[in-house]
């Protein structure tokens, strides 16, 4: 008869497989490290959540609030109410602004912690002396904001914004600012140093 040798002998077969306590505790040790340096990085990614969204909120609700003006042909504002910390879309109906009746046109509420610090709109009025005339890009006293706390941005059907930084703050410091630097651009964000004011 003959015998078969596979290369394994029976020393070899009777050899436990796994890992030694020495290697698992190697293991645990360097992901406890990992995780001690990684965690605060985390803990302030998270926390500067609400203010990133609350200005991604207001980015889209200004694209929004363009894209309707020039496809409904009608003027647009972005009412902002920095007392209260809401901001909210209208349009012009009939001669006066309503509220839109539907869910884009609710009251938007920034986060607990998150709050608007400064608005400056830039107002460059044009009088005209033909009634009615309206110049692309120029706002008007009539676009002048209603009441006392509430500034808008005006978007006009042409495709022009009013120009406006607004500044937003949380309560850990974290500073954004949304701009729109000129009538023919759109909205963006600019991350600020905690000391850039």
């Amino acid at each position: 008869m003959t015998t078969l040798i596979t290369g394994l002998t029976s020393k070899k077969l009777n050899q436990k497989k796994g890992f030694t306590l020495l290697e698992l505790l190697l293991v645990m040790i360097i992901i406890a490290v990992v995780m001690g340096v990684t965690a605060p990085s985390l803990g302030l990614f998270s926390g500067s959540r609400h203010i990133i969204n609350a200005s991604a909120n207001f980015v889209a609700l200004t694209d929004y609030a363009r894209s309707q003006s020039i496809s409904e042909g009608r003027i647009y504002k972005l009412n902002i109410d920095k007392n209260k910390n809401v901001f909210w879309l209208t349009a012009r109906n009939n001669g006066s602004f309503e509220k839109i009746n539907k869910e884009i046109g609710r009251n938007f509420l920034l986060p607990e912690g998150v709050e608007i610090e400064s608005l400056e709109i830039m107002y460059s009025y044009q009088d005209t002396e033909v009634p009615g005339l309206r110049m692309p890009g120029q706002w008007y006293t009539e676009d002048e904001p209603e009441s006392q706390g509430e500034e808008s941005i005006v978007f006009s059907p042409d495709g022009f914004i009013q120009p406006a930084t607004l500044r937003m703050k949380d309560k850990k410091g974290n500073l954004l600012e949304i701009k729109c630097s000129s009538p023919s651009d759109r909205f963006y964000v600019v991350p600020m140093e905690r000391d850039a004011i």
